[in-house]
């Protein structure tokens, strides 16, 4: 969008009642990809960020609560479905945790993710993630590691880091001892 466009956009009474009563549906039946979309439309608008902040918390206590469902029934999520967008809260709120410097907490969010995921590509990702939250290691080093010239073939994975400057299963490989040492650290956490 143009920015002429985009100031129309943010000043357009019919837009934003259409952006609240989507909220308000979107709220009222828990639906967290109808609540991405409007936080993401209020995002590139640059609206209320008290708002925003009210969207981003509603979408994190609607996850967390199917979190709790599918660890209750030994369940995963499906990323190819709408659970795809329980997986992108987890994922943000995990990377939020990590940029606050609060490893152990992003870890653990990384492992329950992990836990929840039955897509291989995302798990190798997750787990490089979950090393480097083990080390202790900042999330602007972390960044260095990622290839940032390489692009996601699918679209289900563009809002995760999977792709490094480096092999993954080498890399896991070659921490092996120290996935078996989180393993059973994070294990605990899912009793």
């Amino acid at each position: 969008m143009e920015p002429n466009e985009l100031q129309e956009a943010r000043t357009n009474p019919e837009f934003l009642k259409f952006l609240g009563e989507k909220e308000q549906t979107a709220r009222e039946s828990k639906n967290i990809k109808e609540l991405y979309e409007v936080l993401d439309s209020m995002l590139i608008l640059d609206l209320d960020p008290t708002k925003i902040d009210s969207i981003y918390e509603e979408i994190l206590k609607i996850s967390f609560g199917r979190v709790e469902e599918k660890l209750a029934n030994s369940g995963t999520f499906d990323i190819d479905t709408d659970e795809f967008f329980c997986a992108r809260a987890l994922y943000e709120y995990a990377i939020e945790q990590w940029s606050n410097k609060n490893y152990r907490g992003a870890k653990e969010m990384f492992f329950i993710l992990f836990s929840l995921l039955n897509d291989i590509k995302l798990q190798n990702a997750l787990m490089v993630h979950i090393l480097n939250t083990h080390k202790s290691i900042n999330l602007d080093d972390f960044y260095t590691k990622v290839a940032h010239s390489s692009q996601n073939e699918d679209e289900k994975y563009g809002y995760f880091i999977t792709n490094f400057d480096f092999d993954i299963e080498d890399y896991l490989s070659k921490n092996s001892k120290f996935i078996d040492e989180i393993n059973q650290q994070l294990q605990a956490l899912m009793r």
